[in-house]
């Protein structure tokens, strides 16, 4: 048996250092190579402010020592403040000047010039790796720590864009942090460095130890403020990019959610749309009727009109005569003699006999024209309620209209909702791969170039075959002669290829047939193109079918839905340090 090592097993731990040569184990790993990276700079920043002090001393200790000798120097030199390196070289030159009595102190001269070169000296040879080291954890950060995301998107994928936004600050905090801290020593060199070049934090400080005269005692504190700063900044960046993740999955519940919301609302919409369009319909139906029944009756109106007209003119001229016979009757009563004669009594009965005459007559009059009222009120009760319909039907298809904008709103939001869920999920899933780590770390692109999802409605070669197939009719022999092929096929490989599309599909029709031959083309021609078939198409003369592919395959315009107010998504503060020089 082999003998066993004290060592079973060894797991590789890697390091910021390995990060440049070979690719993360995971997003986690990444995170502690990141969070030690740190604690070993804070380590460097605190040794580096340990030789700067000394073992014993402190920031108080050292400003008690250094500002009285400063504050002296300027009352020998007889200036306000001390702010760039050139008035010390004054002071230094005024100095060494034999014409003229120095009113400054060597070795005071000597020590402030020592402490000032010993400020700068310390910022540029130790801070120097401290901030190539952070510069290279921003470069590491910003290639793994991706949100996959624009600034800008939709509402509902407010989580990506706050968090790209978010990355976005937080890398130019981290970089203004570690620039300004050169821009400080620059200033003071090459122009003048005064109080209010400093941050709020380091302006207070000057003002606690009393240096507004002397900023420059302070310009090493600001420079380790602006470090620990940015050492926040990309703990913050780490725990934002910790967090993206439970963000989206939260931010795919509430989606789902609210597209179960919308479904049950579309549906309620949809059963609405069917409502309005069973009223719609039945409206329509019953007012088609009254039209054709009321159109039937047009001729019939004419013909009850006229005999309106005709009865009423009886029966006017009827009450006329009975009128005038009743008072001829009135007038022979009153004129009878005491014995009348038989003339008169002959006239009289007549009289008689024609007034009864005319009342026999007028209630078959009465009648006629009763029956015709009522048949013209039928008509125009038929031609209300036909109003009515209408007004009714319009009602209806407004309303239908309003329903059918309000489905199509909920139908449009569900889409968009699903399409913002397949988002979130995509950049979840790119989140939590480790395979996206590998494209990132040999900078492959992360989503696939020219990929196409042709399974709904086919690429556009696809729907051009079918189109043609239909068009071309017995054409189609024609039209595989005129085909280019790569590699070439001979003139008896066609022929060939033709009698056997005939024999095999000889019961089929020619739309088939045609569609066979399309598709042997395509398959056989490794370059086969949309422009080929076009060519070859023109090479036939048949612009018919070439004007219905222009037609058919033109890209349909897309819908647009306004983006609304919508809840924020909160990640932690962003840190921003007001330290930019003037």
């Amino acid at each position: 048996m082999a003998r066993r090592t004290a060592l079973e097993f060894y797991r590789k731990r890697q390091t910021i250092e390995s990060l440049a040569t070979e690719r993360p184990q995971s997003l986690k790993s990444v995170y502690d190579i990141i969070n030690n990276a740190v604690e070993r700079l804070e380590e460097k920043v605190e040794m580096l402010m340990t030789s700067y002090y000394g073992a014993d001393e402190t920031l108080d200790a050292q400003m008690k020592k250094w500002l009285p000798m400063f504050l002296l120097l300027l009352r020998q030199g007889r200036t306000m403040e001390l702010v760039c390196k050139e008035q010390v070289n004054e002071f230094v030159i005024k100095h060494d000047n034999l014409l003229e009595r120095s009113p400054f102190d060597q070795d005071l001269l000597d020590s402030v010039d020592d402490i000032i070169n010993h400020i700068f000296c310390t910022i540029r040879e130790g801070f120097t790796p401290i901030t190539s080291s952070i510069q290279e954890l921003v470069g590491f950060m910003g290639k793994y720590l991706k949100s996959f995301s624009p600034t800008d998107g939709d509402r509902y994928l407010e989580t990506c864009t706050n968090y790209e936004k978010q990355k976005n600050a937080l890398e130019n905090a981290i970089l203004l942090n570690i620039q300004n801290i050169f821009l400080m020593a620059d200033k003071f060199e090459k122009e003048c460095l005064t109080r209010d070049h400093f941050d709020y934090v380091s302006k207070e400080r000057i003002e606690k130890y009393g240096c507004l005269h002397v900023p420059v005692l302070l310009v090493l504190p600001a420079a380790c403020d602006n470090l620990r700063n940015a050492f926040v900044g990309i703990r913050k960046w780490l725990e934002a990019d910790a967090n993206y993740v439970d963000y989206l999955v939260k931010d795919v519940h509430e989606l789902e959610r609210k597209r179960e919301i919308e479904s049950r609302e579309l549906k309620e919409l949809q059963f609405r749309v069917s409502g309005q369009e069973y009223k719609f319909k039945c409206l329509k139906k019953e007012i088609d009727q009254l039209t054709m029944e009321l159109d039937r009756l047009k001729s019939k109106e004419l013909v009850i009109n006229e005999e309106e007209k005709t009865i009423s003119n009886n029966h006017k001229n009827l009450n006329v005569d009975l009128e005038i016979k009743l008072y001829r009757l009135s007038e022979m009563k009153q004129t009878t003699p005491r014995k009348p004669n038989r003339l008169f009594k002959e006239q009289l009965e007549r009289l008689n006999t024609e007034i009864t005459l005319l009342k026999d007559k007028q209630p078959k009059l009465d009648r006629s024209l009763t029956d015709i009222q009522s048949k013209k009120s039928w008509i125009s009760e038929k031609r209300q309620e036909k109003n009515e319909k209408e007004a009714q039907l319009e009602e209806v298809r407004n309303e239908r209209r309003k329903v059918k904008k309000l489905a199509r709103k909920s139908e449009v939001e569900i889409l968009r909702i699903a399409d913002c869920i397949h988002k979130l999920k995509d950049i979840k899933n790119m989140k939590n791969s480790d395979e996206i780590l590998r494209r990132l770390f040999h900078n492959l692109p992360i989503f696939s170039r020219n990929l196409h999802n042709t399974k709904k409605r086919g690429d556009k070669l696809d729907r051009a075959i079918t189109l043609v197939s239909r068009y071309i009719d017995s054409d189609w022999i024609k039209l595989y002669w005129q085909l280019p092929f790569y590699p070439i096929r001979g003139e008896e490989t066609k022929r060939q290829d033709i009698e056997d599309i005939a024999h095999n599909f000889i019961r089929h029709v020619t739309e088939d047939q045609a569609k066979q031959c399309l598709l042997k083309w395509r398959r056989l021609h490794t370059r086969a193109t949309l422009a080929c078939l076009r060519d070859a198409l023109s090479a036939m003369r048949r612009k018919d079918i070439i004007d219905i592919l222009d037609k058919e395959l033109k890209p349909r315009p897309q819908c647009s839905v306004n983006p609304k107010l919508y809840r924020t998504v909160h990640f932690p503060e962003i840190l921003v340090v007001d330290c930019h020089l003037i």
